[in-house]
This record gives C-alpha cells, sequence and structure tokens, in this order.
C-alpha cells in the first residue's frame, strides 16, 4: 500500500548518513523537487534556488493503494486524510500554506446537514528518487552555506498522485446514508469503468445520481460532475506511465542545513499539540455554525419568510459575516503564534492561549450560537404556524392599534417581541471581534450566556393556539399575531385587548378560567 511504501522510503532513508533530523512532510500539491530550499518556519519554499547533483538515486518503482474511507466531514478528518505532521498542519490551518490539487479538498464546502456525504481517497506512488549523500557531506555546495531564508533542503520526493472524490445526495430526510455508502463501496472496487457502468441496473443508476467533487493532483477534471463520469475519472487515474510521467510529488523529505553548517538558520519551537487541538476544535465549531446558517438561509428562503418578514434574512447575513470574521481572527492569531514560537521559542506567542481561554465564555461559545439558532428558528416556526392557521399577522405597532380600536370585540393577540429589534447579540458578537482584533488580553469580562427564549416563544404559541382552538366565543373574539419590539420582554408574549384597551392582570386572570389555558 501507499503507507508501507511511505514506511519503506522512511527505513531506506534511515540506512544513509542523511537520516539525522530528517523531516517528512506532505506536498500538498507544491511543486517540491530534489534540491530545493525549505523554510520550516514559514512552511514556503524556493523555487529559483536549489541545489544541482547529477547523482539521483531511484529507489523504489510502481506500487499502488486504493483507500475507501467514510468520512465525517469534520476538519479534522480532513487534516488526518491529508496526512499532514503536526507542524504542517498547523500552517495549514492557520493558512500559511495555500493547498492545491488534491489538497484543495481540505477547503471543500462543508457538509450540511440536509446532505449525506461519503468522500473516497485515492493514492498511487510510483517511485522515491534521493539526492547522494555525498552532495551534502563531501565537501558541501557554497549554496548550502549561511543560509537565512531556508532552514532545510529537499532531499528526497516520493512520487505518485492522489485524488479526493466527494459524493453529496441532496435529500429531505435523514435516511439513506447507508445506502449512498453501499453504492460506492460497490462501484469503486473494480477497476474497468465498463465493468462499473455495465453492473449499474435502471434501478441502481436512479440511485446514483449524487453530485461530485473531485480533487486530484493530476488530469483537466472538472470540479462537479455526475456519478457516472465519477467512475470513468477514477479509471482514468490508474493509467500512469510505466516511469509515472503522470505523477507529482506526494511526500518530500527535508535535511536540516544546520548540519552542513551551524550558522544557518533552523526552527527554535514549534506549536504544542494540545494548543493545536484546541484551534482546529474551535474552528470546527465555526465552519458548522456556518453551515447551519446557510442551511436555514435555504429553508427559509423556500418558505417564502425572507419576502414577508426580511430581517430575519438580514439577521442570518449578519451572524453569517461575524462568524466567517471571527474564524479569520483566529487563523490570524495562530500563524502570529506559530511564526513566533518557530523563531523565538516555546515561551512566546501566549496571545492564542489566552483567546482560545476567553472562547468558552464569550459570544462566539458553541453553547450561545447554537441557543441564538434556536431562537431564530423558534420565531420562524411561530410565524410559519400562523400562516398555516390563517392567523392575521401585523409588522408594526400602528397596523396592531388599528386592528384593536377597530374590533368591537375581544383581541387576543400573539406578539413576538425580539423579530424586528435590534438584535443586542448580534452586537455583542462584533465587540468580541473588536476586542479580539486588539489583542488586548488583559482586560476581563464577565463570562457571556445567551438567555433561552425558544421555549418561551413555542409555549406561548401552545398556549395561544389551545385558547383558539377551545375557545367558545369564537364570533367575539378576534385572534391576531404580531411582530412588535418589546424589548423588556424578549422572545413574546400574549396580550388581551378589550374594547380597544389591554386588559390588567386580574381581568387577565379571569380571562384565563373562562377560556382555557394560560395567556401572560
Amino acid at each position: 500500500t501507499g503507507e508501507n511504501l511511505s514506511i519503506i522510503a522512511q527505513s531506506l532513508l534511515n540506512l544513509t548518513p542523511l537520516s539525522s533530523g530528517l523531516v517528512e512532510m506532505a506536498a500538498l500539491g507544491r511543486h517540491l523537487n530534489l534540491g530545493m530550499f525549505y523554510d520550516c518556519r514559514s512552511d514556503s519554499f524556493s523555487s529559483g534556488k536549489r541545489v544541482y547533483c547529477n547523482t539521483v538515486l531511484c529507489l523504489i518503482h510502481s506500487t499502488c493503494t486504493l483507500e475507501f474511507t467514510c468520512f465525517r466531514d469534520s476538519l479534522q478528518e480532513r487534516l488526518g486524510a491529508l496526512d499532514l505532521t503536526t507542524p504542517l498542519r498547523a500552517s495549514v490551518v492557520a493558512g500559511l500554506v495555500e493547498v492545491s490539487g488534491a489538497a484543495a479538498f481540505l477547503n471543500h464546502p462543508t457538509q450540511s446537514q440536509l446532505q449525506d456525504r461519503v468522500t473516497l481517497c485515492y493514492r498511487t506512488s510510483t517511485r522515491l528518487d534521493m539526492l547522494s549523500h555525498t552532495l551534502l557531506h563531501s565537501g558541501a555546495p557554497l549554496s548550502l552555506t549561511s543560509q537565512k531564508t531556508a532552514t532545510h533542503v529537499v532531499v528526497a520526493v516520493l512520487y505518485g498522485i492522489q485524488a479526493f472524490f466527494v459524493f453529496d445526495d441532496k435529500r429531505e430526510s435523514r435516511e439513506g446514508s447507508t445506502a449512498l455508502n453501499e453504492v460506492i463501496k460497490r462501484n469503486f472496487i473494480s477497476h474497468s469503468a465498463t465493468e462499473l457502468l455495465s453492473a449499474l441496473d435502471e434501478n441502481q443508476k436512479t440511485k446514483c445520481l449524487f453530485d461530485c467533487a473531485v480533487y486530484t493532483d493530476k488530469g483537466n477534471f472538472k470540479s462537479s460532475v455526475n456519478f457516472d463520469t465519477a467512475i470513468k475519472m477514477y479509471s482514468s487515474l490508474q493509467t500512469l506511465g510505466p516511469q509515472g510521467e503522470k505523477t507529482v510529488p506526494l511526500k518530500v523529505w527535508l535535511y536540516p542545513l544546520k548540519n552542513v553548517d551551524q550558522t544557518s538558520a533552523c526552527v527554535v519551537g514549534e506549536l504544542n499539540e494540545h494548543i493545536l487541538f484546541k484551534t482546529e476544535n474551535v474552528l470546527e465549531h465555526l465552519k458548522c455554525h456556518l453551515s447551519i446558517c446557510l442551511d436555514m438561509t435555504t429553508i427559509y428562503s423556500s418558505l417564502g419568510v425572507f419576502t414577508r418578514f426580511p430581517a430575519v434574512k438580514e439577521s442570518l447575513s449578519e451572524i453569517s459575516f461575524h462568524l466567517q470574521k471571527y474564524q479569520l481572527e483566529i487563523q490570524k492569531a495562530l500563524a502570529s503564534c506559530i511564526k513566533t514560537k518557530r523563531e523565538r521559542g516555546q515561551k512566546e506567542g501566549r496571545g492564542l492561549e489566552d483567546l482560545l481561554n476567553r472562547h468558552g465564555q464569550s459570544p462566539f461559545s458553541p453553547e450561545n450560537i447554537q441557543q441564538w439558532f434556536l431562537n431564530k428558528d423558534a420565531e420562524v416556526r411561530a410565524l410559519q404556524a400562523c400562516r398555516e392557521k390563517n392567523i392575521t399577522t401585523v409588522k408594526s405597532q400602528e397596523e396592531l392599534m388599528c386592528i384593536v380600536r377597530d374590533s368591537q370585540d375581544t383581541v387576543l393577540c400573539f406578539t413576538l417581541t425580539s423579530l424586528e429589534d435590534k438584535d443586542p447579540f448580534l452586537s455583542a458578537l462584533k465587540q468580541h471581534i473588536d476586542l479580539v482584533s486588539t489583542v488586548n488580553t488583559q482586560e476581563t469580562h464577565l463570562p457571556f450566556r445567551l438567555p433561552d427564549t425558544s421555549q418561551k416563544i413555542l409555549s406561548d404559541l401552545h398556549s395561544f393556539m389551545c385558547t383558539k382552538e377551545t375557545n367558545e366565543d369564537a364570533d367575539q373574539t378576534e385572534f391576531i399575531a404580531a411582530v412588535v419590539p418589546v424589548p423588556q420582554l424578549p422572545g413574546s408574549s400574549i396580550y388581551l385587548y378589550q374594547c380597544g384597551n389591554i386588559v390588567n392582570c386580574k381581568e387577565l386572570y379571569q380571562y384565563h378560567h373562562i377560556y382555557g389555558p394560560s395567556v401572560i
């Protein structure tokens, strides 16, 4: 397998005098070649300067593997699929390394909760090339000495090709994920496109109407294709030339220049792995929340909610903007911490740790963002419920008072009190981003907790609907809904009007005993 090839390659390299301090690293679609200089402090390489050698050892020829994996589609799963070392992983997460080719799969849109997804990884390794160790230890070239812009030199390259196939099946429910898995497994165990296509009967073809995105190191492939085209593309990946003519660097091994010249630049320290995983978890939550926001936007748009209540769309757009901006601030802090630690050492760069420690108590904590989504969804569900029952919904205090004044009967009004009001939570998100961007780690803030208004909204809605259904004097009572800001009563409330005036608490209590469920 490709994994075994990497192990063999490492074993062979360990037998050479170059083994001391070797760093194994994924190429990530970058054009890394033998003799290139690499700076591990910034994970960048110089395409101009390089060490030239007439003696290139070709150690291994042609071995390949097919890996089938059903990813959970988390950031950690994607990073794991790319087989990254911890330092390179940190640079990728921070955005210091721009991935391309098959590695661009890392930036594929996050899985929607309305989707079923399976990801297939294909990897083929063909050969390992290595510089002769005599080049570095028998009178090193001047280009290897006194290097300040690089820390390592590429001494070995593992060539091959890899590709990621991301299959999405949009559906209305979560049922059917097993079926998608089985279809992928059944159709990718053969190496012949003809066999695969002929094996599909009409019913199976109906099940195979999935969207597919392809990320590959080689070939003029479209990023979005249908299922049958994906199968053909998979087969074409196996047409590598006998000498690997169509392959690209998959992995490289770096040799520290410090071993050649003590005055060369080097990496002083690295980011703590625990801090990196904490950062990844924060970014993963932000990606998931952005996906939820997109799903809510899609669903509410299809229901016509935005046409009737533009404020809902505006609030979703605003929270999406804040989530993306906060995501960039986290990545910026991570990048700064990585550079500081690599250049100055482990004791530096505590700004990221302080930011992560504050995150759980901030408005951006997973609990607060999730609660905001629940509160917003409860508001929309209440609006839809009123619409389904043909209950008139007014959008201003003026409209409400016109109905109340013109009515000679009793008016019972279910009111959403926060939907059209300025959202203090969105303001809190912006304030926290401003705090983070100023890198003020000394300022302390009380833990932020967003109140749960969803339960009250749904409870008030239930009481309102039950009262409407059990009201014996329906001809004398008008039931309406309103979207009117009432800052002192976040979420919702129910108001009873008689003869154009709001009823006081005592009369409201009597109304409860006459007509059924309580009103507030």
